[in-house]
């Protein structure tokens, strides 16, 4: 009995695999031309691939035309007479490995593909994980964030995996044209891949930013699978756009090719910012794990902050040891306690690598200074601490865009109004999952209507706004700045009328009890847009507060200056005041009220306002 039910069971596996293969066989190039996978191999969307790199075609039509190019890769793998790493199958693998499923591919010759068995030797291709760099608000292309997919092997260490990476090949040097080619797709991006560690190094110490990193629901085959594609991506290119098809964007090809029926890449068309791309990919359910990696500048921050019986001496000292210019012994033999010691020391061993890092020091002298801290931190048996609290990941924050619903007085005139902001954070909303201190607008749209004047007027359109209060202590020294680009109605003697202003901003800020405090010069040039004469240019001190984390939060920002106008040089005064409470993660209230005295005269507007993010 147990045999004939071994026997009906391996009969029905055979028939089973019959009629699978009957119908595999039985697929057209019209049909698999349309199919999901083959489509998202080719990044078609919209009917053309958004690669633009013809090389990477094997069809003349290719970049519009599916079936054609299934057809000519089909024929390229079977008449190509290479028997090298230029055979199409050694350059096509992943649309070798999905075409194989429906057609039976006999190559005239057997390629060997020795580039791309090392290839994924090297890799070994397990398991794939989604990283978040947190937001360098020092370049353009990377101020919301930047995202890349990690490639692991079967060992635990992901330090062992292969970051996958896009980005543009670009010159910072350029200036101004940097960020005009960066906007219009005037730079060329490209698929790489290279080691982890080598990414730590770039973004956890170089530009000190956290790494947040999500293990995705993929398996082992949809890795490898991965990891054919990016190999025939390699040296073809498609235009960078900073905000739209951007790294996070092209990113989600890598993943729409193993799970098509997600259609990721379809979610985002006016502009994608990372974040968000976490977001879509939790609600897809494909994160099984996360896990925070903080950067050099954090672990430092972090331990200074958390112990407060580190004194300004001890930090000094710790410093001194770092840069080497006391001997580690020094704190050894000194009079103070074995915990106070433990606790320098081992500060003195983060800053040196994080400086060691910085200056780029030669890695054997590197690993010779820091064996010399490590002996003497080893001579002190106290065990420090862990000082690390983990910050919100950035998913939990608010969503980017906003409309807020306006009520208020502008010098005793009623009006109703809203506000429309496609990104970011504003330094007055909650900061759950962002930067405390920083503000990136880009852009926003202010209208406000006067019912008793029946009058309806843009008040201001901000093109990009841009805060970074970076807080300096007493082992980092940064330099706090702001720009702000935008076409607003300000005062102009007796009425209100609309400039195209350029503020600058340049300062240092300092946390004093629980606040960010800014101080610095500001400088604007407003050119009226209307009355070109009415022009002037502003400057002087500004001092900028950010206080309350969680439910409450208050700005406050105070400049005054000298205002040179065509009749010389004014007096200026400007106060404001704004105070938000958070009503859940995606709203908040907020009460605001602002002091103008410019031409001697003194103006106020007070406001209500209703916020939703989404």
């Amino acid at each position: 009995m147990r045999l004939h039910s071994r026997f009906n069971l391996i009969t029905a596996g055979l028939l089973a695999c019959f009629l699978i293969n009957s119908y595999v066989w039985s697929a057209t190039p019209e049909e698999i031309s349309q199919n999901p996978v083959w489509l998202k191999l080719l990044h078609y969307r919209e009917g053309s691939s958004e690669i633009d790199d013809d090389s990477f075609f094997l069809s003349r039509n290719g970049k519009t035309d599916p079936l054609g190019e299934l057809k000519a890769t089909l024929e390229a793998f079977e008449t190509s007479r290479e028997k090298g790493d230029r055979h199409p199958v050694c350059r096509y693998p992943a649309r070798y490995l999905f075409l194989k499923k429906y057609f039976d591919i006999k190559p005239s010759v057997k390629p060997e593909c020795r580039e791309l068995s090392d290839f994924l030797k090297e890799v070994r291709p397990s398991s794939v994980s989604f990283v978040f760099s947190d937001y360098y608000i020092n370049s353009p292309a990377s101020m919301y964030g930047h995202t890349f997919l990690r490639i692991d092997p079967p060992f635990k260490s992901p330090l062992l995996g292969y970051a996958v990476n896009y980005a543009a090949n670009a010159d910072r040097a350029e200036g101004i044209l940097y960020y005009i080619k960066g906007l219009t797709g005037g730079y060329k991006g490209f698929y790489s891949i290279f080691p982890y560690y080598k990414k730590i190094f770039e973004y956890s110490h170089l530009e000190s930013r956290n790494l947040w990193e999500y293990r995705l629901n993929l398996s082992q085959e949809d890795a490898r699978f991965i990891a054919l594609h990016v190999w025939e991506l390699r040296d073809h290119y498609s235009y960078y756009y900073f905000f739209d098809k951007n790294c996070s964007y092209q990113i989600l090809y890598l993943i729409d090719i193993v799970r098509p029926e997600l259609n990721l890449t379809e979610r985002f068309s006016r502009w994608t910012i990372p974040v968000e791309t976490i977001r879509e990919i939790e609600n897809a359910g494909l994160i099984t794990e996360k896990h925070f990696r903080p950067s050099a500048t954090t672990l430092i921050n972090s331990f200074v902050k958390s112990d407060p019986t580190l004194t300004e001496e001890d930090i000094k000292k710790a410093k001194s040891v770092a840069l080497l210019q006391i001997p580690p012994e020094e704190i050894l033999n000194s009079g103070i306690s074995e915990e106070k010691k433990g606790k320098i020391l081992e500060l003195s061993k983060l800053l040196f690598m994080y400086y060691s890092i910085k200056n780029r020091i030669e890695h054997r002298e590197y690993r010779k200074k820091l064996l010399k801290i490590l002996r003497a931190r080893s001579k002190i048996h106290y065990r420090v601490k862990p000082y690390i609290k983990k910050p919100s990941p950035p998913e939990e924050g608010h969503r980017p865009q906003k409309i807020s619903l306006l009520w208020g007085t502008d010098q005793g005139k009623k009006f109703t109004g809203f506000v429309y902001r496609t990104a970011y954070h504003s330094l007055e909303d909650d900061d759950t999952g962002y930067m405390e201190g920083s503000e990136v607008i880009f852009p926003s749209i202010r209208v406000i209507n006067y019912p008793d004047l029946n009058k309806t007027v843009v008040d201001r359109l901000t093109f990009v706004k841009i805060t970074s209060m970076a807080e300096r202590n007493i082992v980092f020294r940064p330099v706090s700045w702001g720009v702000d680009f935008s076409v607003e109605r300000r005062w102009d003697r007796d009425r209100k009328i609309p400039f195209t202003v350029l503020d600058v901003m340049a300062g240092f800020t300092h946390r004093i009890w629980d606040s960010l405090v800014f101080y610095g010069i500001s400088t604007a040039g407003e050119v009226a847009v209307s009355r070109i004469n009415h022009s002037r240019v502003y400057s002087g001190p500004e001092i900028i507060t950010v206080s309350g984390r969680g439910i409450f939060k208050t700005v406050s920002r105070t400049g005054a200056g000298l205002m040179l106008t065509k009749n010389g040089l004014k007096t200026a005064f400007k106060f404001s005041l704004s105070g938000n409470i958070k009503t859940g993660r995606n709203s908040s209230l907020t009460l605001s009220g602002r002091l103008d005295r410019v031409f001697y005269k003194t103006r106020y507007l007070l406001q209500f306002s209703v916020n939703i993010f989404f």
